[in-house]
């Protein structure tokens, strides 16, 4: 018989919760750690709609990206937001654990998953995480295996992932040998990016004035936006669950979330 605790052990290897940010709230959001569970879906959020989904494929434990809690609540209103998700998990018998900033942060995590297209050469992560390793911490940034410009980078992810669009902020014929990626919010990177050699800085929700310090900087700057920069990982993390329930010779199903999409349209 295999556990959430069991489960939880093992996600917590793979993505240790003293890498997670001091602001942020990984780790188990709803649930019973000594319930059974022998099939697990992962997804980027967790909303009421994709609870639901990995309930009707008989899943006992959804994994997320992003946590269902971020800040203390008053109240919960079963029929919306937070509260549709946390009464959907209950009534369903769904737990919930998520894996954010802790995930941002490994080797091998959201930024790897999003950089891995590209096939960057002597790779390593654009923020070290002080007091870790060497390899662990925000971001990737390694050479491309030959000089392709911009436009060619963005035409690659876009292949990649589906992606139907991006936004650029400078010239796209630019050619990049060196490239820097942050999964998620990583504008807060883009000076350390261009310090660090990058031509070109692939992240996403970049704003206004990220944009014109990216243009003064003379680094290229893709916004492949939020969704767009972090589902990457959400196939990529169930393959690393399965084969590490695979090494326990645990008997447990991993799915994919097929239930969300980009938020975004374009008119």
């Amino acid at each position: 018989m295999t556990t959430l605790a069991d489960i939880i052990a093992v996600i917590e290897t793979l993505a240790p919760p003293a890498l997670a940010a001091e602001w942020d709230n990984s780790g188990l959001q709803v649930g019973d750690p000594s319930t059974e569970v022998d099939r697990v879906m992962v997804a980027l959020d967790p909303l009421p709609e994709i609870v639901s989904g990995a309930a009707g494929l008989g899943a006992g434990l959804l994994v997320s990206h992003h946590p269902l809690f971020f800040r203390p609540l008053g109240s919960l209103d079963l029929d919306k937001g937070v509260g549709a998700t946390v009464g959907a998990a209950i009534k369903s018998g769904v737990a919930i654990y998520s894996a954010h900033t802790s995930l941002d942060r490994i080797p091998e995590g959201v930024s790897y998953a999003l950089a891995k297209p590209l096939g960057l050469r002597k790779a390593g992560p654009l923020n070290q995480a002080a007091g870790w390793p060497a390899g662990y911490g925000y971001g990737r940034i390694g050479d491309l295996p030959g000089r392709l410009s911009v436009a060619g980078v963005a035409a690659k992810l876009k292949a990649a992932f589906g992606l139907k669009g991006v936004r650029l902020i400078g010239d796209p014929r630019v050619m990049a040998g060196r490239v820097a990626v942050c999964g998620g919010s990583g504008a807060d990177f883009i000076g350390e990016a261009a310090s660090a050699g990058a031509d070109i800085y692939i992240t996403g929700d970049v704003k206004y004035h990220d944009a014109l310090k990216a243009l003064e900087l003379g680094i290229a700057v893709l916004d492949v936006g939020h969704f767009g920069s972090e589902m990457p990982v959400v196939p990529h993390l169930a393959g690393m669950l399965k084969k590490a329930f695979g090494k326990k010779g645990w008997d447990v199903e991993i799915l994919v979330s097929k239930g969300q999409a980009e938020p975004w349209s374009q008119l």
